[in-house]
């Protein structure tokens, strides 16, 4: 008998392991208990459950089966809903550390990876994959594009840092994908355009290397960290045309971007907390700046479930002009069916009162991640 596993066995018994053990960690959680049955410890053959962290690398640990069945994946779209579009395609995130881990395997055994999640006829069939504008949570470190303390005019832009891992990363997609769609957004943006003049707004969790962060430079839900001064917009908006240029240059064409990563989440990795009416006066600016560009601005990401967020920017003639579409994304895993429904009909009502997408020949769009 042969007991040994295909790759693809290998790459689904490790999900199940992973995300089994996280559903048990947010069980002590009571939303997380409402929604999940306590996994049980699951007992794989060939598949090890290891945790690292600093002090204690490489430990053994155990493994939970997932209680929720994933084999097969149930959209349930209830009742009528005005103009509704299709969905575009699935995908996942391109991060430096991931591209630090593919480059620990060998050349073939990272393509049969990548033609796992990328090939269009086989595997995944990823086609929708979303990049970072500079640095995030799963960076190889803190930075941006131009940390020069003052630099208006960007002379110091460059992306030379992607060079090494994202950029490689995602050609490597786009070799079995070619048809690939790319979106990106900045987690935070350079240091010199927040009030605290630093990448994180939290500090590190307890067992976490100390981020550095002082506590005059924590951020809060509800404030803008960005400096709303017009010349600060003015120059992130082109930060982000630069980004549209270099990547391009690259050959990656970016076709969509978000003005911020989860706004409203002062983190403590690279993150910047923006109010609704912050983000307004950043969407007049970044609009015009991608138009040129021919790419699209979408609202987002989203981590709230609450439609005001979107209405406030909506209400502003000129903002709204600019947003083809919004990116939502669970909140603790339980983001209402009622907002998804209300901000689509936000986006339908968005598209004839302010003559966007639909004027252009498309339909605003909803971005939604697990």
């Amino acid at each position: 008998m042969n007991d040994k596993k295909t790759r693809r066995e290998l790459f689904r018994a490790g999900a199940i392991a992973a995300t089994g053990t996280v559903a048990h960690c947010l069980l002590p959680g009571r939303m997380a208990r409402a929604q999940f049955p306590e996994p049980q410890p699951l007992s794989e053959p060939g598949v090890t459950f290891v945790t690292s962290t600093e002090s204690r690398p490489w430990q053994r640990a155990q493994a939970f089966r997932p209680s929720f069945g994933w084999t097969t994946l149930d959209l349930n779209l209830n009742g009528p809903v005005p103009d509704r579009t299709p969905i575009q395609g699935f995908g996942a995130c391109f991060n430096e550390l991931g591209w630090t881990s593919l480059k620990a395997l060998s050349e073939s055994d990272r393509d049969a990876v990548m033609a796992e999640l990328f090939d269009p006829k086989a595997g995944a069939r990823f086609t929708y994959c979303r990049t970072p504008i500079g640095a995030n949570d799963f960076s190889t470190g803190a930075y941006s594009y131009d940390e020069a303390d003052g630099d208006f005019e960007l002379k110091q832009f460059s992306i030379d840092h992607d060079r090494k891992t994202l950029v490689p990363f995602i050609k490597a997609a786009l070799k079995p994908q070619p048809k690939l769609k790319i979106w990106a957004s900045p987690w935070t943006p350079p240091s010199w355009m927040k009030r605290n003049h630093f990448y994180a707004e939290a500090k590190s969790y307890p067992g976490m290397k100390d981020n550095g962060i002082r506590p005059e430079q924590l951020g809060h839900e509800g404030e803008d960290m960005f400096i709303l001064e017009p010349k600060y917009l003015d120059a992130y908006a082109r930060y982000f045309g630069k980004y549209i240029d270099a990547y391009k240059a690259e050959g990656i064409p970016v076709g969509m971007v978000m003005p911020q990563n989860e706004f409203n989440s002062a983190q403590n990795f690279p993150s910047c907390t923006w109010t609704p009416e912050g983000l307004t006066q950043f969407i007049r600016a970044l609009g015009p700046e991608m138009e040129k560009r021919g790419v699209d601005v979408y609202f987002g990401t989203l981590e709230r479930g609450n439609p005001k967020l979107l209405e406030t920017v909506l209400a502003d003639p000129t903002a709204a002009r600019s947003i083809k579409g919004l990116g939502a994304q669970w909140e603790k895993m339980l983001f209402p069916p009622c907002i998804v429904s209300s901000l689509h009909c936000l986006c339908s009502s968005l598209s004839r009162s302010a003559e966007t997408a639909r004027t252009r020949g498309a339909t605003p769009r909803i971005v939604g991640s697990l």
